[in-house]
């Protein structure tokens, strides 16, 4: 039977569009919309040949025509596709290895792949170790844009720099970086930097141990916590600047040498090491009884409170050998005090007054 204008209309659309579709498909900005047409026309075909009034004919030529010339398209689309591989896996590889597999024969890459990965890794290359190297090539300054001295100045660092300038020699940075290298070159890694700072603060070095390991980590934090602190931590400027707190500052310098208040804290620990010197010299003292010329030397001292009430019950006593008091006082509320010692005394007592010194 006649189908009518209606369905022979219908197929005919349908093989115009598989036409259109076909053209499209074979230019990648457009070929999604390619295949849309070329599926569009398909079931425009399906639409003809389910008609109760068709024509075979017309409606096999309405299904199959397109889908044929979507098949023949598709095949030349795909043909004419480039390979796109990772540019960085690709020059790596020089074949489809993958990163997990061993490395391959020498003979596959390069010369210059080979010295490369020489360089970085003192190893033979590998689709592992090149790409890597060849990320590095992408990255500016290849992945390593600060200028600590440390850490340009540790050997990991340096060769693998080294080996990523050998695969790409002509890289943006490569003066920068060279000059970085010149100038930290024989200097103390971030590593070595941090190990001393942590011998200097607290006499320990990191071991294989887990608890010692742990307790390292522990230590080289604390000291990392004071670098990020005014003064290290001593704001109010009370602190006594004991042996172990001029350690530990010290330990802490190490790590950041240019500290804003450097210059301050360095002169308040020399106060705790003169008052340590006081102490082993009988030149400052605390609370006890101490005997003139042995424990204490005799001179004038005073001492000082920082409370703003005062002191609260100062008493001292300088005694005669039998313990008789040739003279003493009590203050309460005084912000001060002071007290001459005469070589001709025994002993002197304090309490609750305070260190004296001289």
């Amino acid at each position: 039977m006649d189908p009518g204008p209606k369905y022979t209309a219908l197929g005919l659309t349908a093989v115009g569009l598989a036409v259109l579709g076909a053209l499209f498909i074979l230019f990648p900005a457009v070929r999604m919309l390619g295949v849309t047409l070329l599926i569009t026309a398909i079931i425009i075909g399906i639409v003809v040949l389910t008609q109760r009034d068709r024509i075979i004919w017309e409606g096999v030529t309405a299904i199959c025509l397109p889908a044929v010339i979507l098949v023949v398209a598709a095949g030349i689309g795909i043909a004419s596709t480039p390979s796109t591989p990772s540019t960085t896996a690709n020059q790596a590889t020089g074949a489809s290895s993958s990163a997990g597999e061993a490395s391959t024969p020498s003979a596959t890459f390069s010369t210059q792949e080979t010295q490369a990965a020489q360089t970085a890794y003192s190893e033979a290359p590998s689709a592992t170790n090149l790409v890597a190297l060849y990320s590095a090539c992408e990255e500016p300054w290849l992945g390593h844009q600060t200028k600590d001295p440390a850490v340009w100045s540790d050997d990991w660092t340096r060769h693998r720099v080294q080996g990523a300038l050998i695969l790409c020699p002509d890289h943006k940075d490569r003066a920068a970086v060279e000059e970085q290298l010149k100038a930290t070159e024989g200097k103390p890694s971030q590593g070595e930097v941090e190990k001393k700072a942590v011998q200097v603060a607290y006499g320990t070095q990191p071991s294989t141990g887990t608890n010692s390991s742990d307790e390292y980590e522990r230590d080289l934090e604390t000291l990392k916590e004071l670098c990020g602190k005014r003064y290290l931590g001593d704001t109010e400027g009370k602190w006594p600047w004991s042996e172990s707190q001029r350690q530990e500052a010290k330990g802490a310098f190490v790590l950041c040498p240019d500290h804003q208040d450097r210059g301050e804290v360095e002169a308040r620990w020399r106060k705790g090491e003169q008052a340590d010197q006081g102490r082993s010299e009988g030149t400052r003292f605390g609370n006890g009884t101490f005997r003139v010329g042995q424990k204490i030397q005799p001179g004038t001292y005073q001492t000082e409170t920082t409370a703003s009430e005062g002191f609260s019950a100062c008493y001292w006593e300088r005694q005669d050998e039998a313990g008789n008091i040739i003279d003493n006082n009590f203050m309460s509320g005084a912000l001060q005090a002071q007290v001459t010692i005469a070589p001709t005394d025994f002993a002197f007592m304090s309490r609750g007054c305070g260190e004296w010194h001289q």
